[in-house]
């Protein structure tokens, strides 16, 4: 009889949900336990005290409240979420055990400009950068004027939170392509999720190449709760390679919705500016055209919290686009 493979977990989550007509302050506590034997997958929680550090709710109390002062008329604040918590997991496999922690920050945030109807989406992984990142969405979504649809063959800039909605997105999805020379996208680190769902290191690698060779199978495992199974998912993933020096004029500034991939249809709804003007912006292409034009074009990057994660620098895609 193959060797059961065993995953405990305990934590602590404080989360504070806003929508347009309540809020509501969340404290949990989980103690579950999974267990894999061969396809067989079995999860249940652990009737046991949650040993584990406190959180305490007033730093999410405190960043909510400095977010919602931040969206003043006529935008609106249609969902946040913000939460802190931290977890013990235990991994046991025929391979031996090994014990980690993990602390975590998140927020969501969807803003609605209520004049011209319109929404735009922030996703963050940490409380320090949430003032400044919003800021930014919130201004230009504040001055936002719906135009016609006018059709552009500029080259199109990414704000790191766009690129790395976009590379989580894509990684995924591309099955074969061929990128540009010297053009990578690699799994990289993070000081903070340092293991993947069974414990194992999480280490940098290339995920897809410079020819567009892909690897054949993730080599970590994501494992969002102990309710699901674990699946193969590449983590904290970014762009490398050569730089654009050029700076397209156009900047994506945010998504207006979740990024769609359907049959190799890769659509994004932005929120862009062009010399400080607002607009928004659709733009479509296979998922092979557009990793064909998509490179770095910056080197600071930040970590957000899209699928196991990505680093999101500034990018550039050379793409036909129409704004609207």
């Amino acid at each position: 009889m193959k060797r059961a493979e065993t995953y405990r977990k305990v934590g602590r989550v404080v989360r504070l949900e806003r929508g347009e007509e309540a809020t509501r302050l969340i404290r949990i506590e989980e103690a579950g336990q999974a267990t894999l034997r061969g396809s067989q997958f079995f999860a249940e929680s652990i009737d046991e005290p949650v040993e584990i550090a406190k959180i305490d709710s007033s730093r999410v109390e405190l960043v909510a409240s400095e977010i919602e002062s931040m969206i003043e008329a006529p935008l609106a604040v249609e969902r946040l979420l913000v939460s802190e918590g931290i977890a013990a997991h235990e991994n046991r496999s025929a391979q031996g055990s090994v014990a980690w922690e993990e602390r975590s920050e998140r927020i969501h945030l969807a803003i609605v400009n209520r004049r011209c109807r319109v929404r735009a989406l922030v996703d963050l992984g940490d409380f320090v950068s949430a003032s400044r990142e919003i800021a930014e969405v919130a201004t230009a979504l504040r001055a936002l004027e719906l135009e016609g649809r006018i059709s552009s063959e500029e080259s199109l800039r990414l704000h790191p939170r766009v690129t790395a909605a976009l590379l989580a997105a894509l990684v995924e999805n591309v099955k074969e392509h061929s990128t540009r020379q010297g053009v990578s996208i690699r799994q990289g680190s993070h000081p903070a999720i340092r293991r993947d769902g069974k414990g194992a290191l999480i280490e940098e690698t290339t995920l897809i190449d410079e020819t567009g060779v892909r690897l054949e199978t993730w080599p970590n495992w994501y494992r969002p709760s102990y309710r699901v199974r674990p699946v193969r998912m590449p983590f904290h993933v970014r762009l490398t390679g050569s730089s654009e020096p050029q700076r397209p004029a156009i900047e994506a500034l945010a998504l207006l919705a979740p990024i769609e991939i359907d049959g190799g249809l890769v659509k994004l709804a932005l929120l862009a500016s062009e010399s400080g003007v607002p607009f928004t912006l659709s733009v479509e292409h296979s998922t092979s055209d557009l990793m064909r034009r998509l490179r770095p074009a910056g080197d600071t990057a930040t970590w957000y919290p899209y699928a196991a994660g990505a680093w999101g620098a500034a990018a550039v895609i050379a793409s036909a686009m129409s704004r609207g």
